[in-house]
C-alpha cells in the first residue's frame, strides 16, 4: 500500500511494506516520510526475487531548477537525530546504534539526489533498487548475513530530531524499522534544499534519512 500527500500544512505518510530475499538469509528492510513519510522492507530469497513494487514519482527537472537546488548537510541535525534514535531504542530496552559511515555515506549520497533531482523514493532516480544502492556502500562479500533497512521523512517546515521520530514512532511500519532488534549500526543524513524541484513543489524542505544494517 502506498499513500502520498503534498498538503503544505500537515503530515502525510506513505507506507507500502515489501521484502527481498538473496541467497545466504540477506534482508533488507527500509522506510521512507510534508511531512511525508513511505516504509518499505525488502527480502531476498534463493528462490528468485519477491517483491511488491513501491509508487514512484520521479519528476521532470530543468537544468536551471538543478542548478538552483544546492542540497547542503546539516550535520548537527544528523547528530541529533541519532541521539534521538538512540534514547528512543534505549526506552525499549533495545541494544544502541554504532554511527558507521558506509552507511552514513549511502544515506547521504540518495539524500541529496532526492532533493537535487525532485522525487521521493526508497528506489534512485534511475530505477536502481534500494538493496542494490545501500549494497555498494554497505557490501555483503566476507558476511554470512546481511540486513538493512532505511527510514525517510522530509518536511517543508521545521523538522528537528524530536519530530522526525515523532512522525516515524507514529507510522507502525516506520516504528518496528527504529526498534528492530538485529540492527548494529545507522548512518543518518540530513540535507537541507532551498525551493526544492520535482514533487516538492518549489518549497524549502529538509530530508532525514537513516539507513539502518547489520552484517556477520
Amino acid at each position: 500500500m502506498t499513500r502520498s500527500s503534498l498538503q503544505r500544512s500537515s503530515d502525510s505518510i506513505c507506507d507500502g511494506p515489501r521484502r527481498f530475499r538473496l541467497a545466504r538469509k540477506f534482508t533488507a528492510t527500509f522506510a521512507v516520510s510534508l511531512a511525508a513519510l513511505c516504509w518499505s522492507t525488502a527480502s531476498l530469497a534463493a528462490s528468485g526475487d519477491s517483491a511488491l513494487t513501491n509508487h514512484r514519482v520521479v519528476a521532470a527537472v530543468t537544468t536551471a531548477a538543478l542548478a538552483e537546488a544546492k542540497p547542503v548537510r546539516l550535520k548537527g541535525l544528523e547528530r541529533q537525530v541519532l541521539r534521538q534514535l538512540n534514547q528512543y531504542r534505549g526506552k525499549k530496552r533495545r541494544r544502541a546504534l554504532k554511527a558507521q559511515k558506509q552507511l552514513r555515506r549511502a544515506a547521504v549520497v540518495h539524500g541529496k539526489a532526492m532533493a537535487a533531482r525532485g522525487f521521493f523514493e526508497h528506489e534512485s532516480a534511475n530505477g536502481e533498487s534500494f538493496d542494490t544502492r545501500v549494497k555498494r556502500y554497505y557490501p555483503t562479500k566476507g558476511f554470512r548475513a546481511w540486513s538493512v533497512g532505511e527510514n525517510l521523512v522530509w518536511a517543508s517546515g521545521t523538522l528537528n530530531a524530536k519530530r522526525a521520530i515523532a512522525l516515524w514512532r507514529n507510522s507502525p511500519g516506520h516504528n518496528r524499522n527504529m526498534l528492530a532488534r538485529d540492527w548494529r549500526h545507522v548512518g543518518v543524513a540530513a540535507i537541507r534544499i532551498r525551493s526544492a524541484p520535482g514533487v516538492f513543489g518549489g518549497l524549502n524542505v529538509t530530508i532525514v534519512v537513516t539507513d539502518f544494517g547489520s552484517r556477520s
